[in-house]
């Protein structure tokens, strides 16, 4: 295996591209380097248009400087990236995943978010014992430059009883609550995340000590807390778009009851992360369509989900998702119904974040965010669209996490989040994907040297090339 790494990662440099020979796309350069790219269009999503012919320079993981590439000097020592015909956006953000390191590979996951240009996840609860566990280890070796990766900001998640939740996750009293938050606080969790089954009692003491130690609220609405208390007692974001029906509305397409979500969501400021992406594959999948799933799993990404991700898929469909008496067009009206409502909440106000809940909930780390995109296009503009996926993740975190290093926007002092691109994403959101490299705190990958790594998340998974065949790789 050290061979195949030393193989596929050969030709990495950290010295081409350097000031005086610009045609050059560098393939990797560490954040302690200053990275100018020259002559690009800036789309800075600040507002809904484009900067042409600029210059930014990036330089110890944060944007040092923009301007007209004539008003910009380039330091001597600069990295240099031709910019000409290409656009520079920020990195993007997935605001709902479960980077779970006892069931798939964190390290492969985190390559697979960062080669499909997302620079921040947040991580809803990992459900690991002890606390913080390999997750925390995971995103400090990121953040010092060992592994590549998006920045991981994580929740501790609280289960309530009949979960089948590990124990050490599972409360019913409200100290039980307030302990578990100084255990996560302890461990370096940034979040506390409550569950559709939490207790009211444990939501009280989680919502108390939460106040005292510092850390916002994130996840389900409980259902013994209801939407209203839970958003007066802290509750500061919903984990998916599709929560408020099944919650609030006890998952009836009800439109006259889209009030009792909206206007509490607007009173108190409090966000929802979308995860259309996964609600989608469930209208796809729904009664155990294992041939739907199949679909799924074997489009050109399959060689990256880990063996046990794909089983988990698979009993979740052939389970949860094939209920007794089920039919497919329930499941059919309920997509409508969703993508109606989550419209009405978006031209409401209720501010907004891309998430996937990848990879457990049927998603594959970074393409999810991709289809997120597509999706969220039927009912905003796709410089919205752009704005949940950068400046809304960048809005949030500031808002409720103390001392957050800002990000989201092209802006100097910004951390140097960016997707270097051959093509506009407000002209079409794919675009998006035609990445000629990704920077994540100033460290710049190109797009070969991130495909190289796919590669080896593949060869990890399958074996080489000639031992990876696709069919069978559903059913265990």
């Amino acid at each position: 295996f050290a061979v195949v790494v030393s193989l596929l990662l050969a030709g990495v440099s950290w010295g081409s591209g350097v000031k005086g020979d610009p045609t050059r796309i560098p393939d990797q350069v560490p954040a302690s380097r200053s990275v100018a790219f020259v002559d690009v269009t800036v789309i800075p999503m600040t507002f809904d248009g484009v900067l042409e012919h600029q210059t930014v320079v990036t330089m110890r993981g944060r944007i040092q400087a923009i301007g007209p590439v004539d008003e910009i000097q380039v330091p001597d020592t600069a990295v240099v990236i031709d910019g000409t015909g290409r656009f520079l956006i920020p990195g993007l953000a997935d605001m709902h995943t479960h980077l779970d390191i006892e069931l798939g590979d964190g390290a492969n996951e985190a390559v697979m978010w960062l080669a499909n240009g997302v620079t921040t996840i947040f991580n809803l609860g990992d459900q690991l014992t002890p606390l913080g566990g390999g997750l925390m280890e995971l995103r400090d070796s990121i953040l010092r430059g060992h592994l590549p990766g998006p920045t991981i900001y994580t929740a501790s998640i609280a289960y309530g009883p009949a979960t089948g939740a590990r124990p050490s996750h599972t409360f019913t009293a409200a100290e039980e609550g307030r302990d578990f938050v100084i255990a996560s606080k302890d461990a370096g969790y940034d979040f506390m995340k409550v569950y559709t089954s939490t207790t009211a009692a444990t939501f009280g003491g989680i919502s108390d000590q939460a106040e005292t130690s510092g850390m916002s609220i994130v996840g389900h609405i409980p259902r013994a807390v209801g939407l209203n208390d839970a958003l007066r007692d802290g509750l500061r974001m919903v984990a998916h778009l599709n929560d408020f029906w099944c919650r609030t509305f006890d998952c009836g397409a009800n439109a006259n009851l889209i009030g009792a979500a909206v206007n509490p969501m607007v009173r108190h400021g409090a966000w929802v992360a979308t995860t259309l992406a996964l609600n989608e594959n469930f209208k796809n999948m729904y009664c155990g369509d294992v041939q739907a799933l199949e679909r799924y799993v074997l489009r050109e990404w399959w060689r990256y989900a880990h063996p046990s991700i794909v089983s988990h898929w698979y009993n979740m469909v052939v389970g949860d998702w094939n209920p007794p008496g089920c039919r497919p067009d329930d499941a059919l009206g309920a997509w409508d119904f969703l993508l109606w409502y989550s419209k009405e909440l978006y031209d409401a106000g209720v501010p907004m974040v891309l998430g996937t809940d990848s990879p457990p909930a049927v998603g594959f780390p970074g393409w999810s965010l991709h289809e997120e995109l597509r999706i969220v296009d039927r009912f905003m503009t796709r410089f919205e669209a752009l704005r949940l996926a950068t400046v809304n993740a960048g809005r949030f975190m500031d808002e409720h996490l103390p001392g957050v290093e800002p990000f989201g926007t092209i802006e100097i002092g910004k951390r140097a989040d960016l997707l270097l691109l051959t093509a506009n994403p407000l002209d079409r959101l794919s675009n998006a994907k035609r990445r000629v490299g990704v920077m994540a705190r100033g460290r710049w990958y190109s797009e070969g040297n991130l495909q190289r790594r796919l590669e080896l998340v593949a060869y990890s998974n399958y074996g080489p090339p000639e031992l990876r065949e696709p069919s069978g790789r559903v059913a265990p």
